[in-house]
């Protein structure tokens, strides 16, 4: 059951301007209400329904790039975690770059794990 949960939730994550590296599951609030839930990867956002995102972590403030972090099957015997820096405020930026999204892999690394990543280009 653990990894069905593992499969169907997104973790962001976020290097903070102080170098400290967070994680929070991706929640969702609808709009007037109060109760956060999880948000279902895949489950498409609208007009009520709002994501609370990256800037909760560091309670509005600056960071130096954030994203999301995955698992994914890859076979029936094979699972990867996949990160990447689908931010809007803190990952996909101009400033921001392939190598920024690599250290963070290598971070993660040197705690035993490892993730394939995904870079988003700034699209105009």
């Amino acid at each position: 059951m653990l990894l069905t949960v593992a499969l169907a939730v997104t973790v962001i994550w976020m290097i903070a301007d102080d170098g400290s590296l967070l994680f929070a599951l991706e929640e969702t609030i609808v709009e007037g209400g109060t109760s956060r839930r999880p948000r279902m990867r895949g489950m498409p956002l609208n007009g009520s329904v709002k994501p609370l995102g990256h800037p909760l972590l560091v309670d509005g403030a600056g960071g130096r790039i954030a994203g999301e972090l995955h698992l994914d099957r890859v076979s029936d015997e094979a699972l990867i975690w996949v990160l990447n820096n689908r931010s809007g405020r803190y990952g996909i930026h101009e400033s921001r770059t392939h190598m920024h999204l690599d250290n963070v892999a290598e971070l993660l690394l040197r705690y035993g794990i490892e993730v394939e990543t995904e870079f988003f280009e700034v699209t105009t």
